[in-house]
């Protein structure tokens, strides 16, 4: 789910029904396509630890 996780971040938890919309009614291609049309000049994704250590 990181299209998900990378648009909430940059949208916002305004975003979140947008996003929840588009990926019950295109799954994760819709995400995709989100991602690539959206205007984010800067995405930053971290992944963690077990312990939430990036």
């Amino acid at each position: 789910m990181e299209p998900a996780y990378i648009l909430q971040g940059n949208m916002g938890d305004e975003g979140c029904e947008e996003i929840a919309e588009t990926y019950n009614e295109e799954g994760f291609e819709g995400l995709q396509r989100m991602l690539e049309a959206s205007s984010l000049e800067y995405v930053y994704y971290t992944e963690a630890d077990a312990d939430g250590d990036a």
